[in-house]
């Protein structure tokens, strides 16, 4: 999709009169010369029929002249070819984008400081998604082919157990070209509450459901999901208890799979996330929800927290006499007490450190913050605007820098070719790694590679840039 204009140099036009002309010369004897226009770049050969014959580029050229003798005449380079000069407005291949949206009961249970001012009110974390995925949905909707998986379903219930987990086999709103629209249409309004916001947390289901439609789509093309959510996945076990209460060890194993197997990453985006272990159960520490084997002192979500050979066994119980102790195992408790087991952390929520967890996804989903050189490996957000931030930083990613030219620049254009990117031309480099510009990526001109400043400028600016094929300078 783009937009031509043509224009051909004022200083070839006059050493090649006939070749600039938009038809034949008409001679003074009514007939009409054929005359070349020099744009086979865009339209093909444009060539009229007449009585003579001109060829802007060429050695010699028929003027038009009334007795019908012949001239000759230098029409720019002599080297036989055509050049005419073109602009285009080319775009880089939108990439197929799903985003699949937490809508559990903890995005409106839960509020926040969204603008960072003391003297506004407090909003719900699902009113700030929608505002950041209103803007997405309307900054880059050219750019990128968007669609939606929501978790749970607009189905779930808000119950203890499986009805709390409904996800739709396909998503809700399926990955189209400018989708923006059918996305907003989708998604529950921005001041849902909880009869429309809740249930529990099936990102597994969710992530799996996304990935399946997206393998129908072209491979060629390239596809990528973005997760968003406020906690740690559940929804994976068999009964309604482990359902609610366990975090679902199969998020970054399928996460990871799809990475891997099929190529499609998966940006991890977090609201909120803070450094702790939650899920212990109404009323209990959320600092003690689980201890070392080797050490009853050391609280721990996963065996990585007791170091080598050691494991974090989860409270299981309370001790026998200070039955406000939990315990995992007698150690747990006070001399000459047991650990009695009974019912714990009962309260709809996996235990499970999200931060941590979240860490593992977007390390196996392949593309984590900044690499994965930070501690924090996921996209984490404390207010709106760094979950904007955060939205905004993905969708540029995801926009390819490679663009395909179509039609490309003649060979005779390839030095004379500019290209702009919102207002600044950049310049044609050799070392798209070290370099700030701009480079042929094939031997036919088809394809252009932007880098560096010019690679973020180019998304910046929603995957748009404007191409003008020159020509030589004539003489």
């Amino acid at each position: 999709m783009h937009k031509i204009r043509l224009t051909l140099p004022t200083t070839a036009c006059i050493l090649a009169l006939a070749g600039c002309s938009g038809g034949g010369e008409r001679t003074t004897d009514g007939t009409s010369d054929t005359a070349t226009t020099g744009i086979t770049s865009i339209t093909g050969s444009a060539t009229e029929s007449g009585t003579d014959s001109a060829t802007a580029g060429s050695a010699t050229g028929t003027s038009g002249m009334t007795d019908g003798q012949t001239d000759t005449g230098t029409a720019g380079a002599s080297t036989g070819m055509e050049c005419g000069e073109a602009m285009v407005e080319p775009m880089a291949v939108p990439p197929n984008v799903i985003l699949v949206l937490d809508k559990s009961g903890s995005m409106v249970a839960n509020t926040w400081d969204h603008d960072q001012n003391p003297m506004t009110p407090d909003v719900t974390r699902w009113q700030s998604l929608h505002a950041v995925v209103t803007n997405i949905a309307n900054n880059f909707d050219a750019a990128i082919n968007l669609g939606m998986q929501l978790f749970p379903s607009l189905a779930a219930q808000n119950t203890y157990g499986a009805a709390a987990c409904t996800v739709e086999a396909t998503p809700e709103v399926p990955v189209q070209p400018m989708n923006g629209a059918a996305v907003l249409a989708a998604m529950p309004p921005a001041n849902a509450d909880s009869s429309i916001i809740k249930g529990g947390t099936p990102a597994t289901a969710a992530i799996v459901a996304a990935s399946d439609h997206l393998k129908t789509l072209d491979a060629q093309i390239p596809r990528a999901i973005i997760l968003v959510t406020d906690g740690a996945a559940n929804c994976g076990g068999t009964t309604d208890q482990e359902k609610m209460e366990l975090y679902d060890e199969q998020l970054p194993v399928v996460v990871g799979d799809l990475y891997q197997n099929d190529g499609i990453p998966t940006y991890v985006v977090g609201i909120d996330m803070k450094n702790e272990i939650v899920g212990c159960g109404t009323g209990s520490n959320v600092d003690n929800c689980g201890e070392c084997s080797n050490n009853p002192n050391t609280v721990c979500d996963e065996d990585t927290d007791c170091g080598a050979g050691n494991t974090c066994e989860p409270f299981v119980g309370k001790c026998s006499m200070t039955t406000s102790d939990l315990c995992a195992n007698d150690m747990g408790c006070p001399m000459g007490e047991t650990c009695s087991p009974q019912p714990v952390g009962i309260d709809g929520s996996p235990l499970a450190n999200p931060w941590k967890r979240l860490n593992d996804v977007a390390m196996a989903g392949g593309v984590p913050k900044n690499g994965g050189m930070d501690p924090e490996k996921f996209y984490n957000a404390t207010n709106e605007a760094e979950l904007q931030a955060a939205l905004d930083a993905i969708a540029g990613a995801v926009i390819s820098c490679t663009v395909p030219l179509d039609p490309p620049p003649e060979p005779i254009q390839e030095n004379w070719t500019e290209i702009e990117v919102d207002g600044m031309v950049w310049p044609k480099v050799m070392d798209c790694a070290t370099e700030d510009g701009w480079m042929f990526t094939q031997p036919d001109l088809s394809e252009i590679q932007l880098c560096g400043a010019a690679c973020d400028a180019f998304k910046a600016a929603g995957g748009a840039l404007d191409a003008t094929y020159g020509c030589p300078p004539a003489g």
